[in-house]
């Protein structure tokens, strides 16, 4: 008598195969690379490790499927390239078939200190593997290519319209001011694509300025350091003029660290995006917040990011009122919203975040924070604070620039959080939160604090309690 197959086992290869997908594309938190201090070669992107070799390994009916599956090997994330990956670039070009690919090389960032030869071995690799991809650049679909060892003779004669198939296109050419004219032949190749519809920059025209050929008509992503763009700082009101240049934008993020202090004139009509979901205004000054949302009319706004640059810099300025005249006049529904601001602005902002489903809070955290989110039955207007919060994230490490600390009691968080888990009956409409993080994933926290947290959430009905950090 043959023994009973396993699920998997009897899973059609069309279902199999969308496992392997999951395996391949999907982050492996367990599995996180931060940083660049490794080379790396995977099928998954933001530093995570997975490479669909390993499923071809299992059976020959795994490796058959896997084989006949060109998605599985047309994504290639490389971390600081070396020889190795050359020939691994080769077999998935070749088993990736006629798939659209999606390629990201993140090379080393020099300093000082970093020794000459590696960085020339690096050097060579890329330019090689640049070449490799070049003769397949018609599938290219998403592209990050972070290039910072100096100029690649691979890009010299950067094919032009061959990009049919670009949606998405990162490149920071910043170490590459001795050939100017090749930088500005890569972007004129991307800005041409007929399906582009987000590119970043980053600094790669940090002395001249974004050149006249962006398609600015038919972006609908954008990302901009103002401080990439321009030796000198720039006006705020620059954030707006991009704006009103990209009709069908539905996401923007614009970092202003170094805008002028000065704000220009308010327009006489706000800017009205109709598209435009989900917007970030990051390390700014509280006056140059209020000046672009103040501008501003957006109807579709489902996600609100904004964070201002440090504590020095935090003023006085009234960003509630702006945040509140923004939604008011959008007749926007405001689910998301990512608050690192001082705590003065975020105590007055909160009760009119009357839709906010998930708030995610930088800064400090104090007893007053805490407070203000613990309701109370016999308290009408408690119950009138972020009624429909299900998911809280509270961002805590040891930031010189941006101090996100918890200085409320154990106590205080625990009542928060209790509260917040216990439904009146007669309050129709209110929810329950589900999901709880602290933390974050790109910095380490002193977890003394947090643990005890911890392990006074076990008797609740929460869905989720994730901790994040090393």
């Amino acid at each position: 008598m043959s023994e009973p197959k396993s699920y998997i086992q009897v899973l059609s290869p069309e279902l199999l195969g969308r496992v392997f997908d999951a395996y391949a594309h999907k982050p492996d938190e367990e599995k996180h690379l931060i940083g660049l201090e490794t080379t790396l070669f995977s099928s998954c992107e933001s530093g995570f490790y997975a490479n669909p070799v390993i499923l071809s390994h299992v059976s020959k009916n795994w490796r058959n499927i896997s084989l006949d599956r060109p998605t599985l090997w047309s994504t290639m994330i490389m971390v600081r390239p070396i020889a190795s990956h050359i020939p691994k670039v080769e077999n998935w070009l070749e088993r990736s078939k006629t798939a659209p690919l999606t390629l990201q090389i993140m090379q080393t960032i020099p300093d000082d200190d970093t020794p000459i030869e590696p960085l020339r071995e690096e050097r060579t690799a890329v330019n090689t593997i640049l070449e490799m991809l070049l003769k397949h650049i018609e599938r290219w679909e998403a592209i990050t290519f972070f290039l910072c060892i100096g100029f690649l003779p691979a890009f010299a004669e950067f094919p032009q319209g061959k990009l049919d198939q670009l949606k998405s296109a990162t490149l920071n050419l910043a170490t590459w001011s001795t050939h100017p004219q090749v930088v500005d032949r890569v972007f004129r190749a991307i800005h041409a694509a007929p399906e582009l519809e987000f590119v970043s920059w980053c600094a790669s025209f940090f002395q001249t300025g974004l050149p006249d050929h962006v398609p600015w008509q038919q972006l609908k992503r954008i990302e901009l350091d103002v401080n990439d763009i321009s030796e000198e700082p720039s006006s705020v009101g620059y954030v707006l003029d991009i704006l009103s240049k990209c009709p069908q934008l539905t996401s923007a993020k614009f970092i202003l660290g170094f805008c002028k202090t000065t704000t220009p004139k308010a327009l006489n009509t706000p800017l009205n995006l109709p598209n435009l979901r989900s917007l970030a205004l990051d390390e700014a000054s509280s006056p140059n917040i209020a000046y672009v949302l103040q501008n501003l009319t957006l109807p579709s706004l489902h996600t609100l990011n904004l964070s201002l640059f440090s504590d020095e810099e935090r003023s006085s300025a009234n960003l509630f009122k702006a945040v509140g005249s923004l939604v008011g006049r959008s007749k926007s529904t405001l689910k998301y919203l990512g608050l690192d601001i001082d705590d003065e602005q975020l105590l007055k902002l909160l009760p009119f975040a009357k839709d906010v489903e998930v708030l995610r809070v930088g800064g400090a955290k104090t007893k007053k924070f805490t407070s203000l989110l613990t309701r109370n039955a016999n308290n009408k207007i408690s119950l009138e604070v972020l009624p429909k919060l299900e998911y809280l994230h509270l961002t805590y490490a040891q930031d010189a620039m941006r101090p996100h600390r918890i200085s409320a009691s154990t106590a205080a968080l625990n009542r928060m959080v209790v509260f917040r888990t216990s439904q009146p009956p007669a309050t129709p409409g209110l929810k329950k939160l589900k999901f709880i993080s602290v933390g974050t994933a790109a910095s380490s926290f002193q977890t003394a604090h947090i643990t005890l947290i911890l392990g006074t959430y076990s008797h609740l009905n929460l869905k989720s309690v994730r901790f994040e950090g090393n």
